[in-house]
């Protein structure tokens, strides 16, 4: 997918073409996994009615944000999977939605990672 026209602001990458949603991404990188061209692992952590993804590689990122107040969830998530809150460098957001910038905001202030998300959508994070 090309990015294009990003500005980077202390704690906040917008740019003006959207990610792809995030299940389609998990299938996408799935298929580079299973053909042997990454070496990533992806892990669902279900924040109130949806999920985020942790991607796993060479670094830490996190894939949307989850429903309003989940940031409880999301610690014992990560716990779970024995990631501290600080190996997280990245959370993008696929789109505006409730359920997948909700509790961002909660999990920034947590692991301190940058977001990623549309620049039309830079106030809502």
């Amino acid at each position: 997918m090309k990015w294009g026209g990003g500005v980077t602001s202390g704690k906040l990458v917008t740019a003006t073409a959207r990610p792809a949603h995030a299940e389609w991404l998990a299938k996408f990188l799935a298929v580079l996994i299973r053909t042997g061209k990454m070496n990533l692992s992806i892990h669902p952590i279900k924040l109130g009615l949806g999920h985020c993804y942790v991607f796993r590689a060479e670094g830490t990122i996190l894939i949307d944000g989850g429903a309003p107040k989940q940031a409880r969830n999301f610690m014992k998530g990560i716990k779970t999977l024995s990631i501290k809150p600080e190996d997280i460098q990245l959370i993008v957001i696929t789109h505006g939605h409730w359920d997948h910038i909700g509790s961002a905001k909660e999990i920034k202030e947590i692991t301190g990672a940058k977001i990623a998300l549309h620049r039309n959508e830079k106030n809502w994070a």
